[in-house]
């Protein structure tokens, strides 16, 4: 299993706008084979003194695959070729992160 982090910046004042298109992409990705979790959570605020400012035009992409080559054909799946076309007004950058379990 591996895990990715995607960290999505988005255009001042356009987060509800990704988050609806965002969100109506979550089930067709949840249905792609191997994908164990995807879903896209915002910041936070809290009292914890280690947590850092809250990023009110960030997105993270929260997700688990079974191995690199679901998450590789995640990528090149039809639906995310053309959510990233519906979306390429609205994002700034993406930083993804791929992780194993320690």
């Amino acid at each position: 299993m591996i895990h990715v982090l995607a960290t999505i910046e988005v255009v001042d004042g356009k987060r509800d706008e990704f988050l609806k298109h965002f969100n109506e992409l979550v089930p067709q990705v949840l249905a792609e084979e191997g994908c164990i979790a995807y879903g896209p959570a915002v910041d936070l605020q809290t009292n914890l003194p280690v947590q850092p400012p809250v990023r009110p035009n960030i997105v993270t992409v929260i997700e688990q695959w079974d191995d690199l080559p679901a998450l590789e054909a995640h990528l090149m799946a039809p639906h995310m070729v053309a959510f990233r076309d519906v979306v390429k007004d609205l994002v700034i950058e993406t930083i993804v992160g791929v992780l194993e379990p320690a």
